[in-house]
C-alpha cells in the first residue's frame, strides 16, 4: 500500500508547509488512464439518456439519443470544470492526486 508523508521544511509544523515524500516505489509509477476514460464515456452516455428522459422522450430508442447530447455536454462541462479545479489545486500544492473518476448513473428502465 502506498503511503505519503510530508517532509516539513519550516520550524512550525502546524502550517503544513513541505514536500511530499513517497514511501514506496509503487507510488512513483506512471498513472493509467484507462479506467478514467471508460468511466467518463459511461457517464457521458448515461447523462445523455437522462437528457432524453428529461425531454420526456423514450431513452431506449436510439433515434432519440441525439436529443440528449446538449444536456449531457453541458452537465459534463460543469462537472469536469469543478473536478479539474480540485485536480489543479492539488497539483499546485504538490498533493498526490489522480484524474477525476466519473461515476455513471445506473441505467434504470421501468
Amino acid at each position: 500500500m502506498s503511503e505519503y508523508k510530508l517532509k516539513y521544511t519550516g520550524d512550525d509544523e502546524s502550517r503544513y508547509k513541505g514536500e511530499v515524500v513517497y514511501s514506496d516505489e509503487k507510488a512513483k509509477e506512471k498513472p493509467r488512464y484507462f479506467v478514467n476514460i471508460i468511466l467518463f464515456i459511461a457517464t457521458f452516455v448515461t447523462t445523455t439518456f437522462a437528457g432524453v428522459a428529461w425531454l420526456q422522450k423514450d431513452p431506449t430508442q436510439l433515434l432519440n439519443f441525439s436529443l440528449g447530447i446538449t444536456y449531457s455536454v453541458l452537465i459534463m462541462l460543469v462537472i469536469t470544470t469543478h473536478e479539474f479545479g480540485h485536480y489543479f489545486a492539488a497539483r499546485i500544492h504538490k498533493v498526490p492526486v489522480t484524474l477525476p473518476y466519473y461515476i455513471p448513473f445506473p441505467f434504470l428502465i421501468f
